[in-house]
């Protein structure tokens, strides 16, 4: 069981600038190489089927452009983001149902259908959901370590946002109405928006219901957050912390807010603390492999989403742990580096996602220089990393205008070029850094 992975939204009625902001950190088992990669739109033939991890099930007519930040052996994607502005990233939690011998949907299967499918935040919680149903989700038995779990999502867009948890082939919704976060634990009560047909009779049948006049609580009755999984990831906490600490924010959280959150180590007992930049041993929203555990983050995002048509969305994407990485800006109206999807099982020079593993491994290798290499690498990068901030809001501006004029190839070129300068940037500077140790 995965002990990680935190999730957070803020709809624009609490930001800034009036947009949504998404954000995840994928914790992962800390030598697993998870890097971005660029699927185009397609159209399949009539009566097809699409290979998923485990299972196969019919294809659609058409699937959309989209983004998945994949871990090298998956089918599926931690988190990514479409065409359509549509953002999923999920978490593994743990229900009360035991192992089924039967394969089923991964989380990471139902966030790439979700991206392959959905116009709009809603129409993909209605897609996850009926694969839900249909196929079913969590653990079963023969299946990998590190994904044997079930899931719970944030799925968002730039008008709306949405919890779904799920337990087996049960499911709950719930509609996000300011800022929400989600960790390795259940949360949805009996304040759902929508919840599976067959969720009170599934409950019934394995003596799990609570009769009541009152709607069903998922939470209360399909939970099992007392395994020792949930217990090691802290996701209680972690979840208290971005709850809260979003909540302080309201009406004023900005990308740059979001950047802090996804690097903080706080403990998440002091929820409403200021973040903590320093390592820690806790289970924290940037989490770090230990003795204990082998979960790190391996791969984070921030989706500053666009309401109107005067700049194009722009997603922060960071490889590796973030409080000593840097986030790359991503335009899905372009072409990212091929060099950034590089994803092997081992370590390659060419891949940039290996190099950030470099870098954390040399700092980790020796505790009396662990701090003076942090705050090196942190004072190497954050001059790059507001560089690229002022920038790509000029050219996302840009880029747009360039759409709403018809041009889109221009636009196209001037997003995939502006992100070829980054990643070499950041290329550049990671190989000087892992010279210099």
């Amino acid at each position: 069981m995965a002990t990680g992975c935190d999730t957070f939204v803020a709809l624009g009625n609490s930001t800034i600038t009036k947009s949504t902001i998404f954000a995840k950190n994928s914790d992962r088992p800390k030598d697993e190489c998870q890097t971005l990669i660029e699927i185009p739109r397609l159209k399949h033939k009539k009566n097809s089927v699409v290979k998923c991890q485990y299972i196969e099930i019919p294809q659609i007519e058409t699937t959309y452009r989209h983004f998945g930040s994949q871990p090298h052996w998956l089918w599926g994607y931690e988190h990514g983001f479409n065409e359509y502005q549509v953002v999923i990233g999920n978490e593994a939690v743990n229900s009360k149902f035991s192992e089924n011998n039967i394969p089923r949907l991964l989380g990471m299967d139902l966030v790439r259908l979700g991206l392959e499918r959905g116009k709009s935040a809603l129409s993909a919680v209605n897609i996850i959901t009926n694969l839900i149903s249909t196929y079913g989700q969590g653990k079963f038995t023969n299946n990998h370590k590190s994904s044997n779990y079930d899931n719970s999502f944030i799925v968002a867009d730039p008008n709306e946002a949405y919890i779904i948890e799920a337990a087996n082939k049960e499911w709950v919704t719930k509609k996000v109405d300011s800022t929400i976060g989600i960790s390795n634990i259940y949360s949805v009560n009996s304040d759902w928006t929508d919840i599976s047909p067959t969720a009170k009779q599934t409950a019934i049948d394995n003596n799990w219901y609570l009769e009541s006049k009152n709607p069903i609580n998922f939470l209360k009755t399909f939970s099992n957050n007392e395994t020792k999984g949930a217990q090691e990831g802290r996701g209680e906490f972690r979840r208290v912390r971005s709850c809260t600490y979003l909540d302080l924010f309201k009406g004023k959280l900005d990308l740059n807010i979001f950047l802090s959150l996804l690097k903080d180590h706080s403990n998440g007992e002091n929820p409403s603390e200021n973040i903590q930049i320093h390592y820690s041993d806790n289970r924290s929203i940037c989490m770090h492999h230990s003795e204990n555990s082998v979960s790190n983050t391996a791969a984070s995002l921030i989706a500053d989403l666009s309401q109107d048509k005067n700049r194009t969305p722009i997603y922060w994407c960071s490889l590796y742990t973030p409080c000593i990485g840097i986030f790359i800006p991503i335009f899905c109206e372009g072409d990212i580096p091929e060099k950034l999807t590089i994803k092997n099982k081992t370590f390659s020079n060419d891949s940039l996602w290996w190099k950030f593993h470099a870098i954390n491994k040399k700092v980790n290798e020796n505790n009396n220089t662990k701090l003076s290499k942090t705050e090196f690498i942190r004072s190497s990068f954050l001059p790059i990393q507001r560089t690229f901030i002022k920038d790509s809001y000029v050219i996302s501006k840009e880029a747009q205008t360039l759409i709403n004029s018809g041009q889109e190839i221009k636009a196209t070129n001037l997003l995939s070029e502006y992100m070829n300068k980054c990643f070499l940037k950041v290329y550049n500077l990671t190989e000087k850094i892992n010279e210099s140790f």
